[in-house]
């Protein structure tokens, strides 16, 4: 697989287009447990060659932040419970600065779902829920507030 290096940069989350996923696919926050599901994904899509290696790299960059994985890691599910994509919105330090960056990482899907619209609206729900997550996370709890945007299992 080609890797792309791509950095797009939007300066607010306001107006996020919504697009609604196919029938018979749902969007579900993860749950402790679910590292083995997301790195079965990323390995299928070529993003690792290997499961461990994927397990290895999930452990590194999220496994001291499993409570805050369940906020921010979204899958799609296929009707028969199946996961077959997922992406995070996760944040970091921008480099030589005291500032942080909200950004989309690890985006992917099995490559027999890839071609079926539904990239936009996996990418939509994590940019639509982290803009709810920063706006009203003491107001609502983050789960109550996508699932009125999307079709939530």
């Amino acid at each position: 697989m080609e890797r792309i290096k791509l950095k797009m940069i939007k300066n607010h989350l306001d107006n996020i287009p919504k697009y609604e996923l196919p029938d018979g696919y749902s969007i579900r926050m993860f749950e402790e447990g679910d590292e083995r599901l997301w790195a079965e994904v990323e390995t299928a899509a070529g993003e690792f060659s290997n499961i461990d290696q994927a397990l290895q790299r999930f452990h590194k960059e999220f496994g001291s932040h499993i409570e805050e994985m369940k906020y921010r890691c979204l899958f799609i599910e296929n009707n028969s419970g199946d996961v077959i994509g997922t992406t995070t919105a996760w944040f970091g330090q921008l480099p030589l600065t005291d500032s942080h960056l909200g950004r989309i990482h690890f985006v992917a899907i099995k490559p027999e779902y890839q071609g079926k619209k539904l990239s936009k609206p996996l990418l939509s729900a994590a940019l639509i829920f982290d803009a709810l997550n920063i706006s009203i996370s003491f107001i609502l709890s983050p789960i109550e507030s996508i699932s009125s945007f999307f079709k939530l299992r």
